[in-house]
């Protein structure tokens, strides 16, 4: 393998666990790789600091030690502040929220492009939305994913949606509240994940507000 194609494979593995922990397994089923490639190349990258691992019997789960910073594209014709002073304010927010929040607004709204990014930073600012580190609760998110590994084998759900869930357990969250109906909303997962956080659709969380 070329040193050009293996260090596109390395960026497209970091990406891949941008999103939340992951498997060897669950890394070269996503990118169309064998299992050992993911595995050389993961190893390699844990060499060199980008990534750790934590050993849960056989299995090794993979993640970003120090997320990298997503820098939200937005159209130079279409924003109010510049980019650069967008990705100032979202600096010190957790790239999962800086990925989740917009994707959750462009599918579930028709509100436009170029607002997206600024909601997003009035949200932060507005509710005083304080985000833990990326790292805080990857232990958690493994705990979760081992506990329920036949949910996630049989409804394939994401390692981010059990560091979501594992944040809003170790925050003591009364409830967990999404629109993922093809995944979380399934009764058989709302059931067994009860027994760490009630799992509840939007209008569903609103009655009990």
């Amino acid at each position: 393998m070329g040193l050009k194609v293996a260090s596109e494979l390395d960026d497209r593995i970091l990406g891949f666990l941008e999103a939340g922990p992951a498997t060897p397994d669950e890394i070269a089923s996503e990118l169309r790789i064998a299992w050992a490639t993911a595995q050389g190349h993961l190893l390699k990258l844990a060499g060199t600091g980008k990534v750790s691992a934590s050993r849960k019997g056989r299995v090794n789960i993979y993640f970003l030690t120090a997320p990298r910073r997503v820098k939200p594209e937005v159209p130079a014709w279409a924003r109010v502040r510049s980019l650069e002073e967008l990705s100032e304010e979202l600096r010190p927010y957790s790239s999962l929220l800086m990925i989740e929040l917009p994707g959750a607004l462009a599918s579930s709204t028709t509100m436009p492009f170029e607002k997206i990014y600024e909601v997003e930073v009035s949200v932060i600012e507005n509710f005083r939305v304080a985000v833990m580190p990326y790292e805080a609760y990857v232990k958690r998110a493994v705990e979760l994913m081992l506990e329920f590994r036949n949910l996630k084998a049989r409804y394939e759900i994401g390692s981010a949606d059990f560091h979501y869930l594992a944040t809003s357990v170790q925050e003591g969250c009364e409830f967990f509240v999404t629109t993922d109906e093809k995944h979380l909303l399934r009764p058989s997962c709302r059931d067994a994940l009860s027994r760490h956080v009630k799992v509840l659709a939007p209008d569903e969380a609103l009655l009990k507000l």
